[in-house]
């Protein structure tokens, strides 16, 4: 399978940018596009493009990860994790500026999730852990207290991850901005960032047989594969019509996804073994993929 790797480019700047194009396609059947961390697709104001075959893998971690040491109950009776993140993923978290942050503990603004270290899936139901309190210990081991929790449904030894903060994550695989009638079709993202399939505005889009898997490559330094396919929202839609099409996607490891805040509404969501994500978007639905392999 031929692969081209993308010069590395800022977060929010796109390898193939596209503006105003109708009928264009992009027949890019087993390649492989490794990118750094910015989008690889964006289309704007486009109609009726299609893009094709092609595989969007990461060449940085879109994650943090590290295993669960030890847990345990405060003196105030919330719950709290010691946390030693895997060689060669990121160190740095989204913070609350409206919170007092050292360099040593500080307000994480991102959620934490645990991924089961035996079935290698998030385990579904148990609910976001957000708003944590992080404390470098030093030793590569950070103490996380859950201020809302007072017990964690998590084993020692399970992964806790979270997304680094923007721009440290990966940029968008496919970016749709006021484009309609586009279709991604048979596109596989490896290692996506927050939003992997994203769209606003326009609408009428398709997405058909399209894949989130897990990067198949061990970060540089690193000894440790990835354990989950995208850093959140694998599939985003905000202020888009919907069509008749339904969209596809697929991911034969985690899928962590989220419902969008600015609309409010999510589509109907299955969920099969390793946290398949079979979504079937109507025409009476604006809002974005269901939760789906969610902690």
């Amino acid at each position: 399978m031929p692969s081209l790797i993308l010069p590395d480019l800022p977060n929010y700047h796109s390898s193939f940018e596209i503006i105003g194009r109708s009928h264009l396609s992009i027949l890019a059947d087993n390649v492989i596009l490794r990118v750094g961390k910015q989008r690889t697709f964006s289309l704007t104001n486009c109609a009726n493009a299609t893009i094709r075959g092609v595989t969007i893998r990461a060449r940085y971690p879109s994650c943090t990860q590290g295993r669960i040491l030890s847990k345990g109950t405060n003196a105030d009776g919330t719950a709290y994790a010691r946390w030693r993140i895997s060689d060669a993923y990121p160190t740095t978290f989204a913070t609350d500026p409206t919170y007092a942050s050292t360099s040593t503990r500080f307000l994480s603004d991102s959620s934490f999730n645990a991924v089961n270290q035996t079935t290698g899936t998030i385990d579904l139901a148990t609910g976001d852990n957000c708003n944590s309190i992080v404390t470098n210990e030093g030793g590569g081991v950070w103490k996380i207290d859950f201020p809302s929790r007072t017990s964690l449904p998590c084993a020692v030894n399970d992964w806790l991850i979270t997304r680094p903060p923007y721009p440290d994550t990966q940029g968008f695989a496919v970016f749709l901005t006021n484009s309609t009638g586009c279709t991604l079709q048979s596109v596989t993202s490896q290692g996506g960032g927050f939003a992997t399939f994203y769209e606003v505005e326009g609408g009428r889009n398709h997405m058909l047989g399209c894949r989130i898997e897990c990067s198949p490559e061990v970060p540089h330094g690193g000894a440790e594969l990835p354990v989950v396919g995208c850093a959140a929202d694998g599939v985003h839609s905000r202020h888009a019509t919907t069509g008749s099409t339904s969209r596809t996607a697929s991911s034969p490891a985690c899928f962590w996804t989220t419902a969008s805040p600015s609309t409010g509404n999510s589509g109907p969501c299955s969920v099969s073994p390793k946290n398949t994500v079979i979504y079937d978007d109507g025409d009476n639905d604006p809002g974005t993929v269901a939760t789906a392999g969610r902690l």
